[in-house]
Parts: structure tokens; C-alpha cells; sequence
């Protein structure tokens, strides 16, 4: 039987990979000035012996042909094959192309070879390339790293390495080699386009091969790739009732989050538009916020203490038992109903909420523990309701498969090591530029990895090196890869081939939204800024025309953070003292329910001798680690505007039992 559930997975895996490429479907308007010739015919690409990088096997080239022009598209020759052991690759090179790559990523545990992510890149004259990660499957099979016991897939273990970080880097260079033989010149310019996994393998490029690409769009990315099934099966137990003091969330109560949610949450920024700015900067507590069922009798238009502790545990995010925090949060934004794969529905449905009985809300996450996470152990039988978040973490670092498939720490941080963060500085070196852009209202890949990890960047690398080679662009309102109530319809790609090759730096992107009537949504254009900048409203004209909006800065406050040093385990308060100098904002309008402090809301605020003075809770830090010299950001509003400051303080302690403490699991020395 097809369910709705079902109908969300085959769209999922037809369209993430074209989500990267969104606002190039009028591409073809503009037709490419062929700046490339073949100099041989399709055919003869066969005769030609090509050798892959790392082991040095014959590629196998299964097929070469021309395709004629048909539907928009224009003439090409499809070269495909395969990589050894089973990476298979499609080519497609423009007989009038401008000798340009386009590598498209994958989606999911991919599977398979996006070839419709491939037509942007056709349209424009690009030759263009992409693989299936390295095996054959579907979008949401993670069977291919499994040792079967009868011998079957001998090629397992080469299989997650080829999914981690092979199969792209190969079939890149592969496709460069076919470019220069068939046009006689290897590519003038060489770039990668991709989202949600296909985001993760940009970064991977990056980081590991940082030549092999001019520019990448990393879309969404699940940056850290055992993260993103970790806390969607913490999402799915908790929207499940499955764990302690939880109850199941009923699908029918999810437009009475959302309005919830929005009530207290879309004013925050200064202009009630249905969209949520920044959802860091909404306190939004479900204990206190939601309606309480009287009497604890359940009822359509409230809900229960346990529904209720449930949707605070997936805001929160993953913790064990004694209260140490694992991983980030979904944050508030994504509750409501908006356009993506599946039609009109909640973005919580397919990724923290299962509308079938008995299946997880993040339908991806299950095989990912059955065949990858606790190497060398697997187990197709494994159950999503047994993962324990006790001690499976440790069992998952001591697996190595952090090391082979993540692009950050799998931590509370989501942070590059030493060896990524060294490979950023390597593409930064050779020229290379990144758009990376996520939605604040991602339910299934958290929108703060993308933040946490660009931060991490910034603050090793510093503003102006970081910034030279490295824009972050966070969407209000759009889901996983696209769709929802934001602007998501959105060029990326232009303005990246303006800045690898006209050194043009990308500022504001316009995003554009259809009208929905379903939805009461009207047509809309947005500025999408450049982090930390934000759209500001001029106060007049449409708030549905980008013409009305500016990027701008959030206001540098100057903070002081008091005592000096920090003790976990104490159930203290400390304060912070916050002065504006910038644009004239008095600290009497700042807004004490968006102050936040190292993640901790504020749970009061003073003003007095042009101070505001917030005070915090310490059991309240968000993935603060002890340590000398320790970093504490604020961020908060005054007025319509948001400011941001920090301070650096020592914290003493460990591991305090709170929901929002740091826990850190001893882990693998990376080499």
C-alpha cells in the first residue's frame, strides 16, 4: 500500500539533488556561447584507457553515445561507466559546451546517479557529471555497507569509504580526463553542486581534495553525517512517547504547535511577516507556551504534560540519562505547514513525526545503525526504538566511522578538526570559493550545524579570511533543501560563477516565493543575507517585495560577563552586562525574552546607568566546554534589530546534570 509516508520518500530522492540548482530552470532562455568543440567522436571515448586515482583499476567505460537535442536540452555525447569496485559515473558533454564542469552531488545514502540535478548545468553548456556514492540502492538504503555473511557484497567495507569521501573525488577527476580528451583541453573551471548529503560531499571535497574544485555550493548539508540520524532517532522516540516522561505527538496537533510557535515567535524579529528570522532568538519554552490539557484529559486543542516534555526534549536535543547534552536541537520554525516533497504538510512530517504507526519519524536514520554506526557489529533486525542514548554514543566513536564519512565533529560543536580546517585553508589558498546555505526551518538536517560549524570557521580563521572564501546564507521559513513558507526558490549558482571568475563577492541573493492559496501564502521576493547579516524591513512599501529590505549587521554590543570564572555542578547564576554603541538603539528596548548568553536564556533583565544587565542560569550553557579561556556569545534584539556581543571567561567542572550540558565522550586521535 502507498502511503503518504511512502509518496515523501520517492519525492525525497528525486528531489533533493535538484534543490542545489533552484532559480536555473530558465536557464536554457539563455543559450551558451560554445566555447568547446569535440575533437574526436563519442564513440572513440571507449577506446580510450582511463585508471582510477587511489588503487589504479581499470575504469570500465560501459557506453558512449550521442544524445540528441530533445525537450530544451541540446545535443551531447553520454559517456558511463564504472570506477572500481561499483561506482558508477554519467558524463554528459555538450557537443556546443563552454568546457566547464558541473558535478552534481547525491541525496540520502544516494544509490544513484542524479541525472535530472544534471540538466541546469546542460542547459548553461557544462559538462556535466555525477555518481551513485559508490553502489546501486535507493535513497533511503543503507544496505550497501553490510558484510552479509553469505558472501554477497564483498566490496562492503571500500563501499562506506566510496559513500564517505571516494566516489566524488574520483569521478571528478575521471570526468575532467574525459572533458580533456573528448574537447582536447582539460576544463577551464571546475564546480560542485549539492544538498542535504550532496552538501555534506561538497564539504568533503573541501576539505579533503581541496583542488579538485573552483567553486561548491553546499546546500543543506548534513555536515556532520552521523549526527543526522542520531538526533532523528532522538526526534522520532521522543514524537513516538518512547522516551521517559514523554507521549506520542498525534500528527492533528501539529497546526496547533505551529500557531503556537508563530504566535510567539514571528514578532521577535520587529515584523509579524509568518516567518521566523532567527529561531535562536525565540525562547520558546513548550512547558509554559502550549495549552495544558485540564486535568491532564487529553484533548484536540490542547496538550499533556508528557506531549508537551516530548516536543521540549526535539527542540532541546539529544541528551542521556543523567541529563549530559549529545547533539543539537530541530529548532522552533518547522512545525508549521508549508510546500515541499510530499505537497502541502508540516515540515515535522518524514523527519521528526511519522504519519504511519510503527515507523520512525526519520525514516533515513534507522540503517545507517544497522549497517555503519557500531562497526564491526551490524544487524538488519537492529530496531530504531532500541538505540540507547547511554551508551551507544561511546559505541559509535570507537566504530571509526566518524573519521571515514563525517565533515565535522559529532558533538554539540559540529566543528572542523585540525585536518578539515586545514583543508578549508587549502581550497581558501588555491582560490576556491563555498556558498553554503541551509533553512532556519530544517527539521530534518538541524539548521545549527550549519551555523555552529560556520562559526567555528570564523572564529579560527578570523572574519576577513573566512568571509574572502566563504559565505553562509541561513533561509527563514525554508525546509530541508527547499520549500516551506520562506523564499527558498533561490539562484545559488550564479552568483558563485561570478565570484570564481569575475571576483564579483555575492552580497544579497534574492529568494523568491510562489503565491499558495491552499496556504494562504502570498507571492514574495526576500533578500537572503550573507551571515550573521539579516533582512531588516525600511518600515514602508510591501513586506512581500525585497525592494523594502536591506542586509544588515547585527549591532556589536559590548559585553561583560561576571563572575570571571564559571563552576559546572554549582547551581548558580552569573550575569552579563550589555552596552550598545551603534545606531543610536537604547538598551531600555532591548527585547530580555531573546537575550541568550552560551545558549542559556535570560531569566531576567535590568537597566540601569545605560546598561542592560541579563542574568542566567549556568546549568542552563549550551555546549560550553570547561577551559581557561572560554568564549561566551549573547545574542538578543533591541527593537526590530538584532545585536550580538561576547566575553571570555573560565569555567571550571564537568559534566552537569542538566538538559543543556556538554557531555564529551573520549575519542579516536584523528591522523
Amino acid at each position: 500500500m502507498k502511503t503518504r509516508f511512502g509518496r515523501y520518500f520517492i519525492m525525497l530522492a528525486v528531489l533533493i539533488p535538484l534543490m542545489g540548482v533552484i532559480g536555473l530552470r530558465d536557464a536554457s532562455s539563455t543559450p551558451p556561447s560554445p566555447e568547446a568543440a569535440p575533437v574526436m567522436s563519442c564513440e572513440d571515448i571507449q577506446n580510450f584507457r582511463f585508471m582510477d586515482l587511489e588503487f589504479g583499476e581499470p575504469v570500465t567505460i560501459t557506453s558512449a553515445s550521442i544524445v540528441a537535442a530533445d525537450g530544451g536540452l541540446p545535443e551531447y555525447c553520454d559517456v558511463r561507466g564504472t570506477i572500481w569496485p561499483e561506482i558508477d559515473f554519467d558524463v554528459k558533454l555538450p557537443t556546443a559546451g563552454n568546457r566547464k564542469l558541473y558535478y552534481v552531488g547525491g541525496g540520502g545514502y544516494n544509490g544513484s546517479i542524479s541525472e535530472s540535478a544534471m540538466t541546469p548545468g546542460l542547459l548553461l553548456g557544462y559538462a556535466t557529471a555525477g555518481s551513485n556514492g559508490g553502489h546501486s540502492g535507493s535513497v533511503g538504503d543503507g544496505s550497501f555497507a553490510y558484510n552479509n555473511p553469505d558472501g554477497s557484497n564483498p566490496n562492503w567495507n571500500q563501499k562506506i569509504d566510496d559513500f564517505g569521501y571516494r566516489s566524488v573525488h574520483e569521478t571528478a577527476n575521471l570526468a575532467k580526463k574525459i572533458i580533456k580528451a573528448y574537447y582536447g583541453r582539460k576544463p577551464r573551471k571546475s564546480y560542485f553542486v549539492g544538498c542535504s548529503n550532496g552538501g555534506r560531499e561538497g564539504l568533503q571535497e573541501a576539505e579533503r581534495y581541496p583542488f579538485d574544485f573552483n567553486g561548491i555550493i553546499v546546500g543543506s548539508p548534513a555536515i556532520a553525517f552521523t549526527g543526522a540520524p542520531f538526533r532523528g532517532l532522538w526526534d522520532s522516540q521522543a514524537s513516538a512517547g518512547l522516551l521517559p516522561g514523554t507521549a506520542a505527538i498525534p500528527v492533528e496537533k501539529l497546526s496547533l504547535l505551529a500557531d503556537a510557535v508563530y504566535d510567539k515567535c514571528d514578532g521577535v524579529d520587529g515584523l509579524e511577516d509568518g516567518l521566523i528570522d532567527d529561531p535562536r532568538l525565540c525562547t520558546f519554552d513548550p512547558l509554559n507556551d502550549l495549552p495544558a490539557c485540564p486535568e491532564e484529559e487529553d484533548g484536540s486543542d490542547c496538550f499533556t504534560l508528557a506531549q508537551r516534555t516530548a516536543i521540549k526534549k526535539i527542540y532541546d536535543g539529544a541528551e542521556n540519562s543523567v541529563g549530559a547534552w549529545l547533539y543539537v536541537g530541530t529548532p522552533v520554525g518547522g512545525e508549521i505547514e508549508g510546500p515541499g516533497f510530499a505537497g502541502n504538510a508540516s515540515g515535522w512530517l518524514g523527519s521528526v513525526v511519522s504519519s504511519v504507526p510503527g515507523l520512525p519519524g526519520d525514516f533515513l536514520a534507522p540503517d545507517f545503525f544497522k549497517y555503519m554506526a557500531f562497526l564491526p557489529w551490524q544487524d538488519p533486525a537492529w530496531s530504531w526504538q532500541s538505540l540507547n542514548f547511554n551508551t551507544d554514543p561511546a559505541r559509535i566513536y570507537t566504530s571509526g566511522i566518524t573519521d571515514r564519512i563525517d565533515a565535522a565533529s559529532f558533538d554539540v560543536n559540529s566543528a572542523p578538526n585540525a585536518d578539515q580546517l586545514a583543508g578549508l585553508k587549502r581550497f581558501r589558498f588555491h582560490g576556491g570559493k563555498i556558498i553554503q546555505y541551509h533553512g532556519w526551518a530544517d527539521t530534518l538536517v538541524s539548521p545549527f550545524v550549519s551555523s555552529k560549524f560556520y562559526n567555528a570557521v570564523l572564529d579560527s580563521m578570523g572574519d576577513a579570511k573566512t568571509k574572502s572564501f566563504y559565505k553562509l546564507y541561513m533561509v527563514p521559513g525554508m525546509f530541508h533543501c527547499g520549500g516551506g513558507v520562506g523564499c527558498s526558490n533561490i539562484d545559488w549558482f550564479t552568483p558563485l560563477v561570478n565570484w570564481v571568475e569575475n571576483r564579483i563577492q555575492p552580497q544579497e541573493i534574492i529568494g523568491a516565493r510562489a503565491a499558495n492559496p491552499d496556504l494562504n501564502l502570498t507571492a514574495r521576493t526576500r533578500p537572503m543575507c550573507p551571515y550573521p547579516k539579516v533582512a531588516a524591513y525600511s518600515g514602508t512599501g510591501s513586506i512581500d517585495d525585497a525592494t523594502n529590505f536591506t542586509c544588515v549587521e547585527p549591532i556589536r554590543a559590548k559585553v561583560r560577563v561576571e563572575p570571571e570564572t564559571l563552576t559546572f555542578g554549582s547551581d548558580g547564576e552569573f550575569k552579563a552586562s550589555i552596552m550598545l554603541f551603534e545606531g543610536g538603539y537604547s538598551v531600555s528596548d532591548i527585547n530580555v525574552s531573546t537575550v541568550t548568553c552560551g545558549g542559556a536564556p535570560a531569566v531576567e533583565g535590568t537597566v540601569f546607568g545605560g546598561k542592560f544587565t541579563a542574568t542566567f542560569k549556568i546549568k542552563d550553557l549550551v555546549g560550553v566546554q570547561p577551559g581557561d579561556s572560554v568564549t561566551l556569545k549573547v545574542y538578543g534584539t533591541v527593537g526590530a534589530m538584532p545585536f550580538a556581543g561576547s566575553d571570555t571567561v573560565r569555567v571550571n567542572g564537568w559534566a552537569w546534570r542538566s538538559s543543556r550540558t556538554l557531555f564529551t565522550i573520549p575519542r579516536p586521535i584523528r591522523r
